[in-house]
Protein backbone atom coordinates (compact mmCIF):
# COMPACT_ATOMS: atom_id res chain seq x y z
CA UNK A 1 0.00 0.00 0.00
CA UNK A 2 2.69 2.65 1.04
CA UNK A 3 4.15 1.90 -2.26
CA UNK A 4 0.96 2.55 -4.48
CA UNK A 5 0.46 6.09 -2.39
CA UNK A 6 4.25 6.44 -3.36
CA UNK A 7 3.34 6.18 -7.28
CA UNK A 8 0.25 8.58 -6.80
CA UNK A 9 1.99 10.93 -5.12
CA UNK A 10 4.74 11.37 -7.55
CA UNK A 11 2.46 11.28 -10.43
CA UNK A 12 0.32 13.86 -9.58
CA UNK A 13 3.23 15.90 -9.60
CA UNK A 14 4.18 14.05 -12.94
CA UNK A 15 1.57 14.39 -15.86
CA UNK A 16 1.96 11.92 -18.01
CA UNK A 17 10.98 12.32 -24.64
CA UNK A 18 15.25 9.56 -31.12
CA UNK A 19 15.77 8.25 -27.91
CA UNK A 20 18.51 9.38 -25.27
CA UNK A 21 21.99 7.42 -26.01
CA UNK A 22 21.57 3.71 -25.20
CA UNK A 23 21.85 2.25 -21.60
CA UNK A 24 22.23 -1.02 -22.61
CA UNK A 25 22.68 -3.05 -25.88
CA UNK A 26 19.07 -4.89 -26.05
CA UNK A 27 16.12 -2.86 -25.83
CA UNK A 28 13.69 -3.59 -23.42
CA UNK A 29 10.00 -4.28 -23.91
CA UNK A 30 7.34 -3.24 -21.48
CA UNK A 31 6.40 -6.50 -20.80
CA UNK A 32 10.52 -7.61 -20.09
CA UNK A 33 10.89 -4.43 -18.21
CA UNK A 34 7.40 -6.18 -15.82
CA UNK A 35 9.09 -9.04 -15.73
CA UNK A 36 12.35 -7.53 -14.62
CA UNK A 37 10.95 -6.12 -11.28
CA UNK A 38 8.69 -9.06 -10.59
CA UNK A 39 12.06 -11.53 -9.96
CA UNK A 40 13.71 -8.88 -8.18
CA UNK A 41 10.75 -7.99 -6.29
CA UNK A 42 10.78 -12.11 -5.38
CA UNK A 43 14.23 -11.48 -5.45
CA UNK A 44 13.93 -9.48 -2.29
CA UNK A 45 16.08 -6.71 -3.92
CA UNK A 46 16.75 -3.42 -2.08
CA UNK A 47 15.27 0.20 -3.41
CA UNK A 48 18.98 0.61 -4.61
CA UNK A 49 19.78 -2.58 -6.00
CA UNK A 50 16.38 -2.56 -8.05
CA UNK A 51 17.75 1.39 -9.30
CA UNK A 52 21.04 0.08 -10.11
CA UNK A 53 19.47 -2.30 -12.03
CA UNK A 54 17.39 -0.12 -14.04
CA UNK A 55 20.14 2.32 -15.12
CA UNK A 56 21.02 -0.49 -17.78
CA UNK A 57 17.85 -0.52 -18.96
CA UNK A 58 17.49 0.84 -22.80
CA UNK A 59 13.58 1.18 -23.61
CA UNK A 60 12.81 -0.20 -26.52
CA UNK A 61 8.58 0.63 -26.37
CA UNK A 62 6.64 3.55 -25.07
CA UNK A 63 6.04 3.29 -21.45
CA UNK A 64 2.82 4.37 -20.49
CA UNK A 65 1.09 5.46 -17.04
CA UNK A 66 -1.26 2.52 -17.30
CA UNK A 67 1.83 0.26 -18.20
CA UNK A 68 3.63 1.85 -14.89
CA UNK A 69 1.14 1.50 -12.59
CA UNK A 70 0.53 -1.84 -13.59
CA UNK A 71 3.78 -2.44 -12.40
CA UNK A 72 3.28 -0.61 -9.25
CA UNK A 73 3.20 -3.74 -6.54
CA UNK A 74 6.77 -4.48 -7.81
CA UNK A 75 8.15 -1.06 -7.03
CA UNK A 76 10.10 -1.05 -3.72
CA UNK A 77 10.67 2.27 -3.10
CA UNK A 78 11.87 6.32 -4.14
CA UNK A 79 14.79 5.72 -6.05
CA UNK A 80 13.44 2.72 -8.62
CA UNK A 81 10.39 5.50 -9.06
CA UNK A 82 12.91 7.81 -9.74
CA UNK A 83 14.22 5.71 -12.55
CA UNK A 84 11.23 4.47 -14.19
CA UNK A 85 10.48 8.50 -14.12
CA UNK A 86 13.21 8.24 -16.47
CA UNK A 87 12.35 5.40 -18.79
CA UNK A 88 9.34 7.20 -19.06
CA UNK A 89 10.50 10.14 -20.60
CA UNK A 90 12.98 8.38 -22.84
CA UNK A 91 10.43 6.25 -24.39
CA UNK A 92 7.82 8.67 -24.94
CA UNK A 93 8.71 8.91 -28.69
CA UNK A 94 8.61 5.07 -29.05
CA UNK A 95 6.25 3.55 -30.60
CA UNK A 96 3.31 1.38 -28.06
CA UNK A 97 3.58 -2.25 -27.91
CA UNK A 98 1.95 -3.61 -30.46
CA UNK A 99 -0.35 -5.14 -28.83
CA UNK A 100 -2.11 -1.54 -27.74
CA UNK A 101 -1.99 0.34 -31.51
CA UNK A 102 -5.29 -0.48 -33.58
CA UNK A 103 -5.17 -2.92 -35.58
CA UNK A 104 -7.02 -1.00 -38.99
CA UNK A 105 -6.43 -0.14 -42.58
CA UNK A 106 -5.73 3.22 -43.38
CA UNK A 107 -8.55 5.79 -44.51
CA UNK A 108 -7.89 5.87 -48.17
CA UNK A 109 -6.77 9.03 -50.19
CA UNK A 110 -9.56 10.89 -50.42
CA UNK A 111 -10.40 10.88 -46.25
CA UNK A 112 -6.53 11.58 -45.74
CA UNK A 113 -7.06 14.98 -47.99
CA UNK A 114 -9.89 15.43 -45.46
CA UNK A 115 -8.86 14.43 -42.60
CA UNK A 116 -4.95 17.13 -43.23
CA UNK A 117 -8.08 20.07 -44.69
CA UNK A 118 -9.36 19.57 -41.07
CA UNK A 119 -5.87 19.60 -39.19
CA UNK A 120 -5.27 23.03 -40.95
CA UNK A 121 -8.91 24.36 -40.60
CA UNK A 122 -8.64 23.63 -37.02
CA UNK A 123 -4.72 24.61 -36.70
CA UNK A 124 -4.79 27.90 -38.43
CA UNK A 125 -8.56 28.95 -37.33
CA UNK A 126 -9.34 27.73 -33.96
CA UNK A 127 -5.47 26.71 -31.86
CA UNK A 128 -3.22 29.87 -33.34
CA UNK A 129 -6.18 32.27 -31.74
CA UNK A 130 -6.17 31.33 -28.49
CA UNK A 131 -6.63 33.89 -25.92
CA UNK A 132 -4.54 35.32 -23.61
CA UNK A 133 -4.29 33.69 -20.57
CA UNK A 134 -1.93 32.50 -17.33
CA UNK A 135 -1.03 29.33 -16.37
CA UNK A 136 0.53 27.85 -13.51
CA UNK A 137 3.52 25.58 -14.75
CA UNK A 138 5.28 23.05 -12.97
CA UNK A 139 8.88 21.71 -14.38
CA UNK A 140 10.94 18.33 -13.13
CA UNK A 141 14.37 18.53 -14.16
CA UNK A 142 16.42 15.36 -14.62
CA UNK A 143 20.04 15.73 -15.83
CA UNK A 144 23.55 13.64 -16.49
CA UNK A 145 25.50 16.47 -15.36
CA UNK A 146 28.53 15.48 -13.61
CA UNK A 147 29.17 19.15 -12.36
CA UNK A 148 25.55 19.34 -10.47
CA UNK A 149 24.74 19.29 -7.05
CA UNK A 150 22.24 15.92 -7.44
CA UNK A 151 19.24 16.23 -4.86
CA UNK A 152 17.38 12.87 -4.06
CA UNK A 153 14.28 11.79 -5.42
CA UNK A 154 11.95 11.45 -2.19
CA UNK A 155 8.54 11.99 -1.64
CA UNK A 156 7.67 13.60 1.86
CA UNK A 157 4.96 12.09 3.80
CA UNK A 158 1.69 13.54 3.33
CA UNK A 159 1.97 16.50 0.81
CA UNK A 160 3.46 14.38 -2.26
CA UNK A 161 6.03 17.23 -2.73
CA UNK A 162 9.43 16.57 -3.82
CA UNK A 163 12.10 16.94 -1.48
CA UNK A 164 15.84 16.26 -1.00
CA UNK A 165 19.65 17.38 -0.35
CA UNK A 166 22.43 17.64 -2.47
CA UNK A 167 24.44 14.60 -3.28
CA UNK A 168 28.30 14.79 -3.13
CA UNK A 169 31.29 12.97 -5.37
CA UNK A 170 28.45 11.95 -7.45
CA UNK A 171 30.00 9.87 -10.17
CA UNK A 172 28.70 7.98 -13.55
CA UNK A 173 26.58 8.92 -16.64
CA UNK A 174 23.13 8.39 -15.35
CA UNK A 175 20.47 10.69 -15.69
CA UNK A 176 19.44 12.12 -12.26
CA UNK A 177 16.92 14.36 -11.04
CA UNK A 178 17.49 17.97 -10.01
CA UNK A 179 14.59 19.32 -8.74
CA UNK A 180 11.27 21.28 -9.21
CA UNK A 181 10.09 24.78 -10.41
CA UNK A 182 6.93 26.07 -10.47
CA UNK A 183 5.82 29.71 -11.98
CA UNK A 184 2.85 31.77 -13.25
CA UNK A 185 3.65 32.51 -16.94
CA UNK A 186 1.40 34.40 -19.22
CA UNK A 187 0.91 33.73 -22.98
CA UNK A 188 -0.43 36.96 -25.17
CA UNK A 189 -0.37 36.32 -28.75
CA UNK A 190 1.14 32.80 -28.08
CA UNK A 191 4.45 34.05 -26.48
CA UNK A 192 5.12 32.68 -22.72
CA UNK A 193 6.60 35.27 -20.23
CA UNK A 194 7.56 34.31 -16.58
CA UNK A 195 5.22 36.59 -14.33
CA UNK A 196 5.97 34.87 -11.05
CA UNK A 197 7.63 32.08 -8.95
CA UNK A 198 10.77 29.85 -8.74
CA UNK A 199 12.00 31.43 -12.05
CA UNK A 200 15.70 29.48 -12.03
CA UNK A 201 17.04 26.34 -13.49
CA UNK A 202 17.94 24.35 -10.44
CA UNK A 203 21.78 23.44 -11.52
CA UNK A 204 20.51 22.84 -14.82
CA UNK A 205 22.83 23.54 -17.91
CA UNK A 206 22.23 25.22 -20.22
CA UNK A 207 18.52 25.10 -21.33
CA UNK A 208 16.11 26.05 -23.94
CA UNK A 209 13.90 28.97 -23.87
CA UNK A 210 10.25 29.02 -23.81
CA UNK A 211 8.82 28.29 -27.18
CA UNK A 212 4.94 29.61 -27.94
CA UNK A 213 3.33 25.70 -27.28
CA UNK A 214 0.39 28.24 -26.63
CA UNK A 215 -0.56 29.29 -30.27
CA UNK A 216 2.59 29.94 -32.84
CA UNK A 217 4.34 26.64 -32.67
CA UNK A 218 1.56 24.52 -34.22
CA UNK A 219 1.05 26.88 -36.88
CA UNK A 220 4.75 27.31 -37.93
CA UNK A 221 5.23 23.08 -37.98
CA UNK A 222 1.88 23.04 -40.25
CA UNK A 223 3.17 25.72 -42.79
CA UNK A 224 6.73 24.25 -42.76
CA UNK A 225 5.61 20.68 -43.52
CA UNK A 226 2.72 22.23 -46.45
CA UNK A 227 5.41 23.92 -47.74
CA UNK A 228 8.04 20.98 -47.98
CA UNK A 229 5.13 18.82 -49.33
CA UNK A 230 5.97 16.29 -46.92
CA UNK A 231 2.75 16.14 -44.57
CA UNK A 232 1.10 11.99 -45.16
CA UNK A 233 -0.25 9.36 -43.28
CA UNK A 234 1.59 7.27 -40.86
CA UNK A 235 -0.34 5.06 -38.79
CA UNK A 236 -3.41 4.60 -36.36
CA UNK A 237 -2.16 4.71 -32.46
CA UNK A 238 -4.11 5.38 -29.49
CA UNK A 239 -4.12 8.17 -26.46
CA UNK A 240 -5.57 6.98 -23.52
CA UNK A 241 -7.13 3.97 -25.16
CA UNK A 242 -9.05 6.36 -27.68
CA UNK A 243 -8.20 5.59 -31.31
CA UNK A 244 -6.37 8.75 -33.19
CA UNK A 245 -5.05 8.93 -36.69
CA UNK A 246 -1.25 10.22 -37.24
CA UNK A 247 0.32 11.87 -39.91
CA UNK A 248 4.18 12.64 -40.26
CA UNK A 249 6.13 15.08 -41.61
CA UNK A 250 9.55 16.42 -42.00
CA UNK A 251 11.47 20.04 -42.76
CA UNK A 252 14.51 20.43 -44.33
CA UNK A 253 16.98 23.53 -43.19
CA UNK A 254 15.78 25.81 -46.15
CA UNK A 255 11.62 25.69 -45.07
CA UNK A 256 12.19 25.56 -41.70
CA UNK A 257 11.23 28.19 -38.87
CA UNK A 258 11.56 26.25 -35.90
CA UNK A 259 13.43 28.46 -33.56
CA UNK A 260 16.48 26.59 -31.26
CA UNK A 261 17.20 29.34 -28.83
CA UNK A 262 19.57 27.56 -25.97
CA UNK A 263 21.53 29.98 -23.14
CA UNK A 264 24.51 30.35 -22.45
CA UNK A 265 27.36 29.50 -24.41
CA UNK A 266 31.34 30.52 -23.86
CA UNK A 267 33.11 31.89 -26.42
CA UNK A 268 36.23 32.21 -25.62
CA UNK A 269 39.24 35.14 -26.72
CA UNK A 270 42.75 34.40 -26.10
CA UNK A 271 44.29 38.24 -25.83
CA UNK A 272 48.06 38.93 -24.70
CA UNK A 273 50.95 36.87 -25.94
CA UNK A 274 54.08 39.12 -26.94
CA UNK A 275 53.62 42.38 -24.81
CA UNK A 276 52.07 41.55 -21.98
CA UNK A 277 50.61 38.54 -20.13
CA UNK A 278 48.42 36.47 -21.97
CA UNK A 279 44.65 35.75 -20.71
CA UNK A 280 41.63 34.24 -21.81
CA UNK A 281 38.38 35.94 -22.07
CA UNK A 282 35.06 34.40 -21.90
CA UNK A 283 31.66 35.79 -23.40
CA UNK A 284 28.66 34.28 -22.93
CA UNK A 285 26.39 34.30 -25.77
CA UNK A 286 23.31 31.80 -26.85
CA UNK A 287 23.12 29.31 -29.12
CA UNK A 288 19.69 30.56 -32.28
CA UNK A 289 19.34 28.43 -35.15
CA UNK A 290 16.61 27.49 -37.38
CA UNK A 291 17.11 23.76 -37.72
CA UNK A 292 15.61 20.85 -40.00
CA UNK A 293 13.14 18.53 -38.27
CA UNK A 294 10.76 15.74 -38.46
CA UNK A 295 7.82 15.22 -36.18
CA UNK A 296 4.17 13.92 -36.37
CA UNK A 297 0.72 14.81 -34.96
CA UNK A 298 -1.83 12.98 -33.66
CA UNK A 299 -5.27 13.84 -34.34
CA UNK A 300 -8.75 13.28 -33.64
CA UNK A 301 -10.05 11.71 -36.69
CA UNK A 302 -13.54 13.28 -36.83
CA UNK A 303 -12.37 16.49 -35.50
CA UNK A 304 -9.01 17.33 -37.01
CA UNK A 305 -7.91 18.49 -34.04
CA UNK A 306 -4.61 18.09 -32.78
CA UNK A 307 -4.32 16.14 -29.48
CA UNK A 308 0.09 15.65 -29.22
CA UNK A 309 2.45 16.85 -31.21
CA UNK A 310 6.13 15.36 -31.55
CA UNK A 311 9.19 17.10 -33.18
CA UNK A 312 13.08 15.92 -33.26
CA UNK A 313 15.48 18.11 -34.63
CA UNK A 314 18.09 17.08 -37.00
CA UNK A 315 21.10 19.40 -35.93
CA UNK A 316 24.39 20.26 -37.94
CA UNK A 317 27.45 18.05 -35.39
CA UNK A 318 29.04 21.13 -35.00
CA UNK A 319 25.89 22.94 -33.14
CA UNK A 320 25.85 22.81 -29.56
CA UNK A 321 22.78 21.33 -29.35
CA UNK A 322 22.96 17.64 -30.52
CA UNK A 323 19.11 16.99 -29.78
CA UNK A 324 16.10 18.28 -28.88
CA UNK A 325 13.08 16.17 -29.07
CA UNK A 326 9.75 17.80 -27.84
CA UNK A 327 6.36 16.40 -27.46
CA UNK A 328 3.18 18.23 -26.38
CA UNK A 329 0.27 16.64 -24.97
CA UNK A 330 -2.98 18.71 -25.46
CA UNK A 331 -6.76 18.42 -23.24
CA UNK A 332 -9.54 20.20 -22.58
CA UNK A 333 -9.00 23.05 -20.46
CA UNK A 334 -11.84 25.76 -19.08
CA UNK A 335 -10.90 29.67 -20.01
CA UNK A 336 -13.19 32.46 -19.53
CA UNK A 337 -16.11 29.71 -19.12
CA UNK A 338 -15.46 28.39 -22.59
CA UNK A 339 -13.44 24.94 -23.23
CA UNK A 340 -10.47 25.19 -25.61
CA UNK A 341 -7.64 22.25 -26.28
CA UNK A 342 -4.80 23.74 -24.33
CA UNK A 343 -1.43 22.00 -23.05
CA UNK A 344 -1.43 19.58 -20.26
CA UNK A 345 2.07 18.63 -20.44
CA UNK A 346 5.15 18.98 -22.58
CA UNK A 347 8.13 16.93 -22.44
CA UNK A 348 11.80 17.92 -23.78
CA UNK A 349 14.72 15.62 -24.17
CA UNK A 350 18.63 17.52 -25.20
CA UNK A 351 21.76 16.89 -25.89
CA UNK A 352 23.77 19.96 -25.43
CA UNK A 353 27.43 20.82 -25.93
CA UNK A 354 28.83 22.19 -22.76
CA UNK A 355 32.82 23.77 -24.08
CA UNK A 356 35.12 22.51 -21.45
CA UNK A 357 38.12 24.08 -20.01
CA UNK A 358 41.52 25.01 -22.27
CA UNK A 359 39.87 27.64 -24.56
CA UNK A 360 37.61 25.53 -25.84
CA UNK A 361 40.28 22.75 -26.86
CA UNK A 362 37.62 20.19 -24.87
CA UNK A 363 33.99 19.20 -24.60
CA UNK A 364 31.30 17.33 -22.74
CA UNK A 365 27.93 16.67 -23.91
CA UNK A 366 25.02 16.99 -21.24
CA UNK A 367 21.86 15.12 -21.73
CA UNK A 368 18.81 16.61 -19.85
CA UNK A 369 15.05 15.98 -19.62
CA UNK A 370 12.33 18.61 -19.20
CA UNK A 371 9.15 17.61 -17.82
CA UNK A 372 6.66 20.25 -17.12
CA UNK A 373 2.53 19.95 -16.59
CA UNK A 374 0.14 22.95 -17.50
CA UNK A 375 -2.72 24.01 -14.09
CA UNK A 376 -5.17 26.62 -13.36
CA UNK A 377 -5.58 28.30 -16.26
CA UNK A 378 -7.14 31.60 -16.12
CA UNK A 379 -7.93 34.57 -18.64
CA UNK A 380 -5.03 36.96 -18.84
CA UNK A 381 -6.23 39.96 -16.72
CA UNK A 382 -8.39 37.87 -14.36
CA UNK A 383 -7.78 37.99 -10.92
Amino acid sequence: MRTRILIVLLFLLIPCVSSMRAFAARKTSVSELSQLLQSLHEQKKTDEQVAEQLKNVEPGEQITMAGLNRMAANIPGPLTVEQLTILKNISAFLPLPASDVPALAAPDVAAQKALVAKIASYVTGVFVHLPDLTVQKTTLRFSDNPSSYMQDFRVAQGNGTLTGGPLRNVVGNHIRYLGRTSVVAESAGGVERIVSGQNKKVNDPQGPIAWGEFGPILGILLQDATANGSLGWARWDQIGGKQVAVFSFSVDRKNSHYAVNYCCFPNYDMSGGHIGPSQTIVDWKPFKANEPYHGEFFVDPLSGIVLRMMTQIEPKTTDFVHQEDTRVDYAPAVLGGKAYMLPISATVLTNVVITGEGGGQSYTEVRSILESSYSKYQPLGSK
